[in-house]
C-alpha cells in the first residue's frame, strides 16, 4: 500500500515534471524569437537614423553636390539589380535549407528574413 502511494506520487511528479520542461522549452523559443525581433528592429532603426542623418546634412548643404552621369547611374542601378539578384539566390536557399531541416525551421525563417530585408546598409 505504501509502495503503491509511492508510485503515484512519483507519477504525479514525473508528469508534472515533463509538463514544466515543455513549458520551459517553448518559453526559451518565445524568449530567444523576441531577442531576435529586438536586434532586427534596433538595427533598422540604426540604418534609419543613419540615413536620416544624411538627409540632414544634405539638406543642410554639408555634403557638396554630386555629379552623377548617365553611366554612373546605369552602373548604380545594375549593381542594385545584381545584388538583389543574389539575395533572392541565398533567400532561395535559405527556403530549401528549412523546407530538408524542418526541425530548424524557426531559425532559417529569421535568416530568411534577414535575407530578405529591403534596407541596405551603404557604407563607402
Amino acid at each position: 500500500e505504501d509502495l503503491s502511494a509511492i508510485q503515484l506520487v512519483l507519477n504525479d511528479t514525473s508528469v508534472k515534471y515533463n509538463s514544466c520542461a515543455q513549458l520551459r522549452e517553448t518559453l526559451e523559443q518565445e524568449a530567444s524569437e523576441s531577442e531576435f525581433e529586438k536586434n532586427r528592429l534596433l538595427s533598422m532603426c540604426e540604418l534609419h537614423d543613419e540615413l536620416l542623418n544624411r538627409y540632414e546634412s544634405l539638406s543642410k548643404g554639408d555634403v557638396p553636390p554630386v555629379n552623377v552621369s548617365a553611366r554612373t547611374e546605369f552602373q548604380v542601378e545594375k549593381k542594385m539589380v545584381s545584388s538583389k539578384s543574389k539575395m533572392d539566390k541565398i533567400s532561395n536557399i535559405i527556403t530549401g535549407l528549412a523546407l530538408k531541416y524542418d526541425q530548424y525551421e524557426n531559425i532559417f525563417d529569421r535568416m530568411n528574413l534577414l535575407a530578405s530585408a529591403d534596407i541596405i546598409k551603404y557604407d563607402p
